[in-house]
């Protein structure tokens, strides 16, 4: 197949890329907050959970790596968890309880109060995670959320909460990428001093 030589469509998804994404530096004071709670967890030998579906779930397992293991800086590694990575775990549960329990029984199991939940889910319409959100709550666990522009019960389950300015689904994880990177950034500063 040969394809046209016509840039149009990759250069209108860049711009538009590369807009949503500058609109996360207007963010700056929302990622600070959502920093200092992670911190706060973290000097408290707490766990920062994560959970999102399909690219957010990916998502959270990257920054689950860049907390357990690092970003740039050298410093210590941090307990962080992404419910739904052990296969096991996440085929029993979805079979016993479905899927819309896994994340939410999952941390119910495994979290203490003063933990940290970081929710990612670009409509924020996703039943399994606002459920996960909900089962924080009651477990008096901080709840910090990743969405696009939209749903506002999963904004209201959450403490703090960064939203891409888009709806489509595609820049609003590039914008998560870059704000998660900046909290990285800004946790290195402080812990590797």
């Amino acid at each position: 197949m040969k394809i046209k030589n016509e840039p149009c469509v990759i250069e209108k998804y860049l711009e538009q890329s590369i807009d949503t994404v500058k609109h996360v530096r207007n963010s700056s004071s929302v990622l600070l907050r959502m920093t200092s709670c992670i911190a706060e967890a973290v000097s408290e030998q707490r766990t920062v959970f994560l959970c999102g579906n399909g690219g957010s779930f990916s998502m959270a397992q990257h920054f689950a790596a860049e907390m357990s293991g690092k970003f740039e800086a050298d410093r210590s590694g941090f307990r962080a968890h992404t419910l739904g990575s052990n296969g096991a775990t996440l085929t029993a549960l979805s079979n016993d309880f479905g899927y819309n329990h896994v994340f939410a029984r999952e941390l119910t199991a495994q979290s203490k109060t003063g933990d940290v939940l970081i929710a990612m889910s670009t409509s924020g319409t996703s039943s399994n995670i606002v459920m996960a959100l909900e089962t924080a709550k009651d477990l008096d666990i901080k709840c910090l959320g990743f969405t696009g522009v939209g749903e506002a019960k999963f904004k209201r389950l959450c403490d703090v909460v960064f939203e891409a300015s888009s709806e489509r689904t595609a820049f609003v994880q590039e914008a998560h990428l870059v704000a998660l990177h900046a909290i990285c950034a800004k946790l290195d500063s402080v812990f590797s001093s």
